[in-house]
């Protein structure tokens, strides 16, 4: 904050190390005995770097106590209460000088590195280190950081060394061959790509010669690829896209790998739309991922997300028919005529398709995307529910005439059954906002015998008749069964 006094303007920096540099120059090398207090600091983070120790006691320094003061005067140094001991003010300052100590060319870092692996200081020291000479002397980086690599460090500092470069924002390509190492090392892999992961420069620097080979790793060390494609998206969609679709999309044992890197985009398309439901259509996706999905696609494209609800909808519709109807259980001979009446009512060979309609447990947002966009919810799904309801219809009654109803399938329109609740949203929504559009579906459906069709389109028509009454009138007057379209103690 010291730097913040005074009247004059002082310069933007471009980095953290700029700002640190200025800082040197303007309260250490300033006055009379600028040399003397540089000496003084590189040699005080030298013996803080030996012993591993933030302070130093003061009695050590006694010949130079008039230079303390002078940098405790201007923020550089500390003494704590007591005065028995000197230390940087904050750590930062010492790692910063530790810094110009090897950019100074006196100390190898690498060297001081493999001398000190268990320290305590190693770390902070190599990446403050790393980071200055990175800027102040690319050769020397460039040098330093090639020792470094080859070293035959421990674990936590290779793992310091990914992360640092990592993080680098344009590599060189020295560093990229560098890094190469880790990228082919099984052991150090999976750091690697987490490191470089939501970093644009890394990721075209790999993009046509790395991320390739990367994707057609065994599977269950591919996810770790997933990490990178997913932070990827904000900078290089198409080529993300691309990629999943040259190396995965023909794999379906890769499906997963695909929706996980998916459920990151926001920028929807037709084609990314139908590449999410050819998967959703072969694969066994949970019903929560797919609606996870669609969800997210509902937020920014809401036309396309019931696409990939009907997909895997209709995939279910194709698995129920596959089934084929159940046997009854097999009466004995002796049965009597009221076990016969019992088979009779309990014996329901189309429940599979019934459970289509009542699936709720993951379809809770199913509403919200139907009242998003209603006309491509309804254009999507409501071929599917027609396909599903007809083999629950019963056969027209003998005697009264009235529409085909579905019981004891009882599908009521209100209550917990979330697909029923999503469509009757539609209907009426989409009466409500294209009038126009409404009729012209109203006309296509309005013969289709099933009460729950009926009932449907009587709400998306309440809505019409609040404008246009004469839509009511009409409809109900055309069909004498619409003047029963609910059921006793009911509210359909």
């Amino acid at each position: 904050m010291g730097r913040l006094q005074g009247t004059s303007e002082h310069r933007i920096f471009t980095s953290y190390q700029d700002m640190l540099d200025d800082l040197w120059d303007n309260r250490v090398l300033s006055g009379e005995n600028r040399s003397e207090r540089a000496a003084l600091l590189l040699n005080l983070a030298e013996q803080m770097a030996e012993v591993e120790e933030l302070w130093i006691p003061l009695a050590q320094l006694d010949e130079q106590r008039d230079v303390i003061e002078g940098l405790v005067a201007d923020g550089i140094l500390a003494i704590p209460e007591g005065g028995r001991r000197v230390g940087f003010q904050h750590q930062t300052l010492f790692e910063h000088v530790r810094a110009r100590a090897f950019a100074a060319g006196g100390i190898s870092l690498t060297q001081h590195t493999v001398d000190r692996q268990n320290g305590l200081f190693v770390r902070p020291t190599v990446w403050s280190s790393l980071k200055y000479l990175r800027e102040a002397s690319l050769d020397q980086y460039e040098r330093e950081i090639s020792s470094l690599v080859n070293a035959g460090l421990r674990s936590h500092l290779q793992h310091l060394l990914i992360d640092f470069l990592g993080q680098v924002e344009e590599p060189t390509d020295l560093e990229q061959m560098l890094f190469q190492r880790w990228l082919d090392d099984a052991d150090y892999r999976t750091r690697a790509i987490t490191a470089i992961a939501n970093n644009e420069g890394w990721f075209h620097r790999l993009e046509e010669t790395h991320l390739p080979v990367l994707m057609k790793l065994p599977i269950g060390e591919s996810w770790s690829v997933v990490l990178l494609l997913r932070g990827a998206w904000p900078f290089a969609r198409m080529m993300c896209l691309q990629l999943m679709r040259k190396h995965w999309l023909h794999d379906p044992s890769r499906d997963h790998l695909t929706i996980s890197v998916l459920q990151d985009l926001t920028v929807w398309d037709t084609d990314v739309v139908r590449d999410v439901c050819t998967i959703v259509e072969r694969c066994n996706i949970h019903d929560y991922y797919v609606m996870h999905l669609a969800t997210i696609v509902s937020a920014t494209s809401p036309d396309l997300a019931p696409q990939i609800i009907a997909t895997a909808l209709q995939n279910k519709l194709e698995k129920a028919d596959e089934e084929g109807d159940p046997e009854s259980d097999p009466l004995p001979e002796n049965a009597t005529e009221q076990d016969r009446i019992v088979q009779a009512m309990t014996y329901r060979p189309k429940a599979r398709y019934a459970a289509l309609i009542r699936q709720s447990s993951e379809y809770y947002e199913l509403p919200a995307i139907a009242e998003a966009d209603p006309a491509a919810f309804l254009e999507a799904v409501w071929p599917w529910f027609l396909s599903v309801l007809k083999p629950l219809l019963y056969e027209p009654h003998h005697i009264m005439w009235q529409y085909r109803d579905g019981l004891p399938l009882d599908f009521e329109l209100e209550g917990d059954r979330l697909i029923m609740v999503a469509i009757e949203t539609a209907v009426r929504l989409f009466a409500k906002d294209s009038p126009a559009k409404f009729d012209v579906f109203l006309e296509k459906w309005d013969g289709f015998d099933a009460l729950v069709v009926q009932q449907l389109l009587c709400r998306g028509v309440a809505e019409r008749a609040i404008g246009s009454p004469e839509v009511g009138i009409n409809f109900l007057t055309a069909d004498p069964r619409r003047l029963y379209l609910g059921r006793y103690g009911g509210h359909s």
